[in-house]
């Protein structure tokens, strides 16, 4: 009879991913939270205890091996490969955990190497490796399925499964066709791998999603945000691309999307972007919609999922209003 593995819950944790920290907090784990990122800006008010270690793309390394972490909490593309792997090499015994490919851009190949040159031991049930030093945890998400097994997968590192899968329940409640569930309960030990939904999405509205200006860059299908769009039916025009793809605005003409989005981050689109687009777009799309839209809704996961979910419920009722009547305010 095989022996249940003893996992060590982490003391002290560093988030270099600010969604999760939010998460982390949000789990009860105040107290074990001590570095984060500059972008790390929610819990308001709580997550001002941990201390600041960079950002997300040039984390101080010497500052975080001097907070003594027994985990890291990072993601394959919030940070650079370059990070993880000297964080690897920085800290004592370190081992890296991720469900990322050999090529992955934050380095979880290398640091599960290093992991295991340095004595780990993975566990065949979690896929979680256990070291007597510090764990970098590398998640991957590119869609809200994935996010939501993360969830639960940190929530069982961090000895609060209970508190997580509480949160996915909250989360699944918010999505159209609330309801959906987990295929099978799973257990401390092993994940749920699949969620399954019990109502169609809603209707497609054909759409732009706009990041950044100077160059214009949207989303491809491989991305988190692209899930969201889909999940409340606003069809990504570009979804025949992968990541982060540079356009033009002819481009957007000719695909003539219903509704042109502009996030709020990472590049802060305010009125004014919004008001010169809509009148360089007038002649040739006069029905488009074009909207602000807060990216905390589309591309923050973790607990923030459920303020988004609910907010993304109201805004495509809003813009289903105005789709009715010609793109224009009732």
């Amino acid at each position: 009879m095989s022996k249940t593995p003893y996992i060590r819950h982490p003391m002290r944790i560093v988030s270099l991913v600010p969604s999760l920290t939010e998460f982390l907090f949000d789990l009860g784990l105040d107290e074990q939270i001590v570095g984060r990122t500059r972008f790390c800006i929610h819990p308001r008010g709580r997550v001002d205890r941990a201390a600041i270690v960079g950002g997300t793309k040039n984390p101080d390394h010497a500052r975080i091996v001097a907070l003594k972490p027994d985990l890291i909490i990072a993601n394959r593309e919030e940070n650079r490969k370059e990070d993880i792997d000297a964080l690897a090499r920085l800290l004592p015994n370190a081992g890296a955990d991720a469900r990322t490919d050999a090529g992955s851009d934050a380095g979880a190949d290398s640091g599960a190497d290093a992991g295991a040159d340095a004595g780990t031991s993975p566990d065949s049930n979690t896929g979680i490796k256990l070291a007597m030093g510090t764990e970098i945890l590398v998640t991957d998400i590119q869609t809200i399925d994935q996010a939501l097994q993360d969830m639960i997968r940190i929530g069982i590192r961090c000895g609060r499964e209970a508190e997580a899968r509480r949160w996915v329940s909250d989360i699944e409640e918010c999505r159209p066709g609330r309801g959906a569930i987990p295929k099978s309960a799973g257990t401390s030990h092993q994940p749920d791998n699949t969620f399954q939904h019990g109502a169609a999405r809603p209707s497609s509205i054909s759409t732009v999603y706009l990041i950044w200006k100077d160059p214009w860059m949207t989303i491809g299908h491989d991305t988190y945000i692209h899930s969201v769009l889909e999940e409340w039916g606003f069809r990504n025009l570009f979804g025949g691309r992968t990541r982060y793809p540079a356009v033009t605005l002819e481009e957007i003409r000719r695909l003539r999307p219903e509704c042109l989005l502009l996030s709020s981050e990472p590049y802060p689109f305010k009125e004014s972007h919004r008001a010169m687009l809509a009148e360089q777009l007038a002649e040739q799309l006069p029905d488009t919609m074009v909207r602000l839209i807060d990216g905390e809704w589309t591309s923050w996961y973790g607990s923030r999922m459920k303020l988004g979910f609910e907010s993304m419920a109201g805004f495509r009722r809003e813009v289903e209003e105005r789709r009715g009547n010609g793109g224009k305010p009732s």
